[in-house]
């Protein structure tokens, strides 16, 4: 039986990482059962002779019924004349028998802990309802918990990447529900979820709390602060710490895994595999913030959002031949049979598309389904299957999967735009091969016409392909009689000139390994084994050694695979020594660890193989940069992203054959950042955007000055992770030594932790950061470092003309606003603006000219106009009232003339005419820096010392003394 949809959920499965799956017991319930009668018999309040019939059904307080609940019926309130007792069944309900004539007290025992009990319940003889309320056990100790769905959560606290506390506790005291996300910084899954919960989770936020644990060992907690900054999220992320990766083992098959608890506390749904839709979420909040919210257990998030039913019949084999076969071919066609997946399976029905008779995937516009075909064809060695395409689709998402044999060929997505071919297979033997046609809808946007079209389909001798083709082979074949691993294996060898090994000579295909995927080595992919500690040999745990490894794979543009390199390979031989197959044997198959690996045949002119996947992600991988000449303005270098990488960025290798300062440029329509790595991922240059000259919002331009004979790492990327592209660059050597007139502190105002920020969460003292400056006998301030030297040194000049990186105005218009003003406060001075804006601004006729007629008739008309609803809680805040009478609520003297005596200093195109880079500014003396720190005390961060530094700029030096 064929199990499309599972073997496609599967391949999905592999894109993220899979952790143990740790088995777990039934509790057994406290107390006897009878097992001949276990809940007596007969209906609640009926009964004959001496005997009646007791009903009691057990539900909790959201209406859900709780099964595996015993009853102990007692005669006495005492609780010690025992009379009867039953189990409910799994719709919550016990039938007891009991002597009539009493007044029953019931006990409950084997109650799921979290529960909150009575000591008895009365039992009434025409039916008794129990509603079992429960909490967060207050217990924070998970030792030994494995939770299951319906448990009630034990409580837990972390710290967040922030410093805050999370309790769940105090969560579900002010929010309807929590969810719990497990992630990793470098899972590729969990970077394409998060963007989808963190915009429902901004409609949501008042009833839902999101805590997002990462329990990957290498990720540190500057880490996940750093990803979560780039990814722009809002919910709290913190590293585990808990053990509750462990307590949920039996649900964490994969990355990212989220646990909805509800506001009893119990775990009513975990999905694990990332979302990638915002449907799924609002479901999901809908259901557990909804104000008659029902408790039930959510098996699957298709009990939330159930999928549509297919309304559309597959043509016939023949049908569909007569439209898509070419040639003297023989093919069978056939839809899905598998039993489960078949009722959900859309046919491919017959159609057109740009003037071709063609077949198409029927699922158009079905949010989270997918249509399937087979196709059985039969080829001779040396022949190749080919069909042509006309992909429709949402690119990278909605996905049709071409699967030969059960092996995941060919994905095809985008809105094209005319028909392109692919061969998916090249036939080794005389066979009938399958090939299955998989359309893979999500949940999110529909994009062209929502489908892929195929026609085509044509057996060709594989000298006639005529387009760049890959074929994926495995590098074990022949399955031994006895089980016990193959019995041929390709021949491998190791090329010195790139680092890898390769298929059948040094030249040959490069062999890849499969460290998050299934292979044939085993049901187990490798990250799981070594994650859950498998990888042992002679006392050593090999797992820190794979994680750089794994790390490529998540990342790599054959997601779960790497490229073998000399250490990856004697780490795959202690794999197979500590887990193989053929371990115990007398002799054991020193080439065993090739089951791990596969290879790609290359059908292309010219002996192209198949790239590097992992190419950039690594020193050793980081393909080399092309050298411009001065002046040239041409971009040879190129960095392509069809994929999200975390952490950020492709690398590409530059070795300066002649020390000096270069130049690098990028050439991007979308936002783009920058960094110089040395071996090992060393960060030796951050781009930040300090040039005063340089006005592309979307581009890079820096120097740096490099060694001859040393590897530098260029490392560009997209300020948007999702961002999809290609971003070109130059390089050129400016000469020995540069000077560019760059921001003197750039960035962001950071906070250097205390002494006991680990234990407190206080963060210490505020920084500017940026350079260090010095007072110089002239008495205008430089450069600390470079001061006094000749050639190097560089004085401070405020920007008096631009937009600053502080205030949306130029520093010449904060003066002119009263922004020296310390008698106004900021808030003073906004309002102040309204004020003016109000009483200034007149409507327009029908030809856009001003009237005399003011757009606001009063002041309070044109503040109610723009804070709306809000009006009574912004009046209060901005204390407006105050205000509009004339009193203000700053500290301090009016500097407004002492500052404007700095205009007459600005630096003009006269005073400086080669120097462009100056004009605007002012030459930076003690009274003017204490004029800019007083009005960055004012508007940012107060007495934070040298704060003012970030209105300047300075000749940055680079050469070989600033290297040193």
């Amino acid at each position: 039986m064929r199990k499309t949809f599972r073997l496609l959920a599967l391949m999905l499965a592999l894109l993220m990482l899979v952790l143990p799956v740790l088995a777990s017991c039934d509790d057994t319930p406290d107390g006897p059962v009878d097992p001949d009668n276990p809940g007596g018999g007969g209906t609640g309040g009926s009964g004959t002779g001496d005997r009646v019939n007791y009903t009691v059904s057990i539900k909790t307080l959201g209406g859900m019924p709780l099964s595996g609940v015993n009853i102990y019926a007692y005669a006495d309130e005492a609780l010690t004349d025992l009379r009867g007792y039953g189990a409910v069944d799994a719709n919550g309900i016990a039938n007891i028998s009991l002597p009539r004539g009493n007044t029953y007290r019931a006990v409950l025992k084997g109650v799921p802990e979290g529960y909150n009990l009575e000591k008895s319940y009365l039992l009434n003889s025409s039916g008794t309802q129990i509603t079992l309320t429960s909490s967060v056990i207050a217990d924070q100790n998970i030792n030994g918990v494995i939770y299951e769905l319906g448990d009630v959560m034990h409580d837990f606290t972390v710290v967040d990447c922030d410093g805050k506390t999370f309790q769940l506790s105090e969560a579900l005291k002010e929010k309807e529900m929590v969810l719990i996300n497990f992630w990793y910084t470098t899972c590729s899954w969990c970077v394409k979820e998060f963007p989808y919960m963190q915009s429902v989770y901004e409609r949501y936020q008042d009833k839902v709390a999101i805590i997002a644990l990462d329990p990957y060992t290498s990720d540190t907690e500057e880490a996940i602060k750093s990803f979560r900054d780039e990814m722009g999220l809002t919910f709290q992320m913190a590293k585990d710490f808990t053990s509750l990766t462990q307590a949920f083992g039996d649900f964490i098959q994969g990355y990212p895994t989220s646990v909805i608890v509800d506001r009893y506390g119990v775990i009513c749904a975990v999905e694990c595999g990332g979302i990638v839709s915002e449907k799924p979420f609002v479901a999901i909040f809908d259901h557990f913030t909804g104000d008659k919210y029902e408790q039930k257990l959510i098996e699957n998030l298709e009990e939330l959002t159930p999928t549509e039913l297919p309304n559309v019949d597959m043509p016939s084999s023949d049908e569909i031949g007569a439209v898509l076969n070419t040639g003297d071919i023989t093919v069978t066609y056939s839809p899905e049979t598998d039993p489960e997946d078949s009722v959900y399976s859309w046919p491919f029905v017959i159609g057109n598309k740009a003037d071709r008779d063609c077949i198409y995937a029927s699922n158009i516009n079905k949010d989270g389904s997918f249509a399937t075909l087979y196709a059985e064809v039969t080829m001779k060695a040396g022949e190749a299957l080919g069909f042509d395409y006309f992909a429709s689709s949402e690119v990278g998402v909605d996905i049709l999967y071409v699967i030969v044999d059960g092996k995941d060929i060919y994905q095809i997505s985008g809105d094209g735009s005319d028909w392109e071919t692919c061969y998916p297979w090249v036939a080794k033997e005389d066979g009938t091969y399958e090939l299955a046609l998989c359309y893979l809808k999500d949940e999110s946007d529909d994009v062209g016409d929502d489908t892929v079209y195929i026609s085509n389909l044509r057996v060709v001798p594989e000298a006639d392909i005529d387009v760049e083709t890959f074929i994926p082979r495995n590098c074990a074949t022949n399955r031994a009689e006895d089980g016990f691993g193959y019995e041929t294996y390709v021949d491998v060898f190791y090329n010195e000139a790139d680092g890898y090994y390769h298929v059948g000579s040094e030249n040959g295909p490069l062999l890849l390994a499969s460290l998050m995927s299934y292979s044939q080595f085993g049901d187990i992919d490798l990250y799981t084994l070594a994650y859950n500690g498998k990888i042992v040999v002679d006392g050593v745990n090999y797992y820190n050694d794979l994680l750089e490894y794994f790390s490529y794979a998540s990342n790599s543009a054959l997601l779960g695979y790497s490229t073998v390199t000399q250490e990856l390979k004697d780490l795959l031989v202690k794999v197979t020594q500590a887990v193989g197959m053929e371990q115990n044997q007398a002799v054991p198959n020193e080439k065993e660890w090739l089951q791990i690996c596969s290879y790609y045949d290359a059908y292309c002119s010219g002996g192209k193989q198949f790239p590097d996947p992992i190419a950039g992600l690594a020193d050793f991988s980081a393909p080399p940069v092309v050298e411009s000449t001065l002046g040239d303005t041409d971009f040879p270098n190129a960095v392509k992203f069809d994929r999200i990488i975390m952490p950020r960025g492709l690398m590409m290798r530059f070795t300066p054959t002649t020390s000096g300062v270069y130049h690098v440029v990028t050439n991007s329509t979308y936002a783009t950042s920058a960094w110089i790595f040395l071996a090992g991922r060393e960060e030796v240059y951050v781009h930040e955007d300090g040039d005063r000259l340089w006005n592309d919002p979307n581009n890079c331009s820096f120097y740096y000055y490099m060694e001859a004979g040393k590897d530098y790492y260029i490392n560009i990327a997209y300020d948007d992770p999702y961002q999809v592209g290609t971003i070109q660059f130059r390089m050129e050597r400016v000469g020995d030594t540069f000077k560019q007139f760059n921001i003197a502190s750039p960035g962001y105002f950071t906070f250097e932790d205390s002494e006991d920020y680990e234990n407190t969460g206080i963060m210490g003292e505020t920084i500017a950061g940026g350079i260090d400056v010095v007072l110089g006998s002239d008495g205008f301030y430089y450069e600390k470092e470079t001061y006094g030297d000749p050639e190097r040194q560089s004085k401070l000049y405020a920007d008096f003309s631009n937009l600053t990186p502080i205030f949306n105005k130029s520093l010449e218009k904060v003066i002119q606003a009263g922004g020296f003003n310390l008698a106004l406060s900021a808030d003073d001075q906004q309002i102040l603006a309204y004020i003016n804006a109000f009483e200034t601004t007149y409507k327009e006729d029908e030809d856009g000219n001003p009237t005399e007629e003011l757009l606001y008739p009063t002041v309070l008309d044109g503040f109610k106009a723009l804070w709306g609803e809000n009006y009574a809680e912004y009046a209060e805040l901005y204390q407006l009232e105050d205000v509009m009478n004339g009193i203000y609520h700053g500290h301090g003297k009016d500097y407004t003339a002492e500052a404007s005596v700095y205009l007459d200093k600005m630096i003009s195109q006269e005073d400086a005419p080669d120097n462009p880079e100056l004009w605007g500014c002012v030459e930076v003396d003690e009274e003017l820096a204490e004029l800019l720190q007083i009005l960055m005390d004012k508007y940012t961060f107060k007495d934070v010392e040298h704060s003012w530094t970030k209105l300047c700029y300075y000749y940055q030096f680079f050469g070989p003394e600033a290297e040193a």
